[in-house]
């Protein structure tokens, strides 16, 4: 009997080391709060050195996250992109503070800064204005060179000609659309480092769709340069004079050459690009921040939270 009770003493109080054992490891796990905290503790020697053992662990993977997060390429990060690659990649919060109210304050999502706006604003005009220009210029040579020669025999009325000028330009467009958007991605313009819910803010939306009209709108007065190289005189002559003229058909055999460039271009580059996605409900902006569930985000999560590891691993080191 004595065995059997020291027996079952024994297992009662066997799980309780685990218990204590959990607590303590699940405690400076339990917010980002305490790491920030417990590491802004340390003094400046000690930061130095923990710092230093994680850059040596993670050094490759650093310099990628810190080359992204320097947006205007000078070697040194701000305060401000710091803030933002904390914010919008790691998903930090601010450590909690003694005032309740500075702290719900300092929680609050701040909004995109004017730098920010200006380069959503430069990111979404640049394709639009390539997208008015290739449209309008493809429709005036097009509309043209189709009432140039179709005008007298077919009763073709200047609207008409216009018309089919604007479903070649919207034929060559659809086809050039994917190259506009990867010509203008290769510009190098900086990432705005937007999170998700900055990008869903009404004054981003707003920057977006302002930046493109204006863009759009630079390309379509861009796109009617052909019209000071084209000659308008035959309209006030019989149609007769005019209807055989040999001098049009350059242009017409210029603007089919041209069609078939753009298409086989086009060819050319889904054909090296399997990635290219034509479907407009998944197509995302290029600037909207997507958390993707795959298995490269999942590792990437995997990798900061070891990296987190590290920290208070040092930090618990260095404070004995």
């Amino acid at each position: 009997m004595l065995w059997k009770t020291s027996t079952k003493t024994h297992l009662v109080h066997h799980p309780a080391k685990p218990k204590s054992h959990s607590r303590s490891k699940s405690k400076p796990n339990g917010s980002v709060d305490a790491l920030v905290g417990s590491f802004l503790s340390l003094p400046k020697a000690q930061k130095y050195a923990v710092m230093t053992r994680v850059a040596n662990n993670y050094k490759g993977e650093l310099e990628h996250v810190l080359k992204t997060a320097d947006t205007d390429h000078d070697g040194l990060l701000s305060h401000d992109q710091l803030r933002r690659l904390l914010t919008s990649r790691f998903r930090l919060r601010p450590v909690a503070s003694s005032n309740p109210a500075a702290s719900l304050s300092s929680r609050a999502l701040l909004p995109p800064t004017n730098r920010q706006l200006r380069l959503v604003m430069i990111g979404s005009a640049i394709p639009f204005v390539g997208f008015g220009l290739v449209d309008n210029l493809i429709l005036l040579v097009a509309g043209d060179a189709i009432e140039t020669h179709f005008h007298a025999s077919y009763a073709t009325s200047m609207l008409c000609a216009a018309a089919l000028g604007n479903t070649v330009a919207d034929v060559v467009g659809l086809s050039l659309g994917g190259v506009i958007e990867s010509m203008a991605r290769r510009l190098g313009i900086p990432d705005p480092m937007l999170s998700k819910a900055q990008a869903n803010m009404s004054v981003t939306l707003w920057a977006n769709f302002v930046a493109s009209a204006g863009g759009i709108t630079i390309g379509c007065l861009l796109g009617m340069v052909p019209l000071l190289f084209m000659d308008h005189s035959f309209y006030e002559d019989d149609p007769e004079e005019w209807l055989g003229d040999k001098g049009t058909w350059p242009v017409l055999v210029t603007c089919v050459v041209a069609a078939g460039i753009c298409t086989a271009q086009c060819v050319r580059y889904l054909s090296g690009h399997p990635d290219v996605n034509w479907n407009k409900q998944n197509r995302q902006d290029i600037f909207r921040y997507k958390e993707d569930t795959g298995a490269e985000w999942q590792s990437h999560r995997r990798k900061i939270a070891t990296m987190h590891k590290n920290v208070i691993n040092e930090s618990k080191g260095l404070n004995k």
